[in-house]
């Protein structure tokens, strides 16, 4: 959706780090087109979009694996609680989110 979004938009060049598939792997629900079929069926438009994947996924993957992964930590200011059976990763104490905000 976001690719056909900016390929609608007329921008020259779409950056992404975390791929579809990475999503999908993890536990995301994904409707598997790549982003570069997805522009490239955009022949019509009157613009064209290069499409430069996977850039900083160090930093964009462990922000969506954390909430399907348990053995993956939580984003900064977060801790992980038990209920109902299930983990979930919620604000920290006030004392941690104070050191996070600096």
């Amino acid at each position: 959706m976001c690719t056909g979004a900016i390929r609608q938009a007329g921008f020259k060049e779409y950056i992404y780090g975390t791929s579809i598939n990475h999503l999908f792997e993890v536990g995301w629900g994904q409707i598997l087109i790549p982003s570069h079929e997805i522009v490239a069926a955009g022949w019509p438009l009157p613009t064209t979009c290069k499409v430069i994947g996977s850039v900083g996924t160090e930093f964009t993957d462990p922000l969506f694996e954390w909430q399907y992964r348990e053995d993956t930590p939580c984003p900064k200011g977060c801790e992980r609680v038990m209920a109902g059976g299930v983990t979930t990763c919620e604000r920290s104490s006030p004392k941690l989110q104070a050191e996070y905000n600096k």
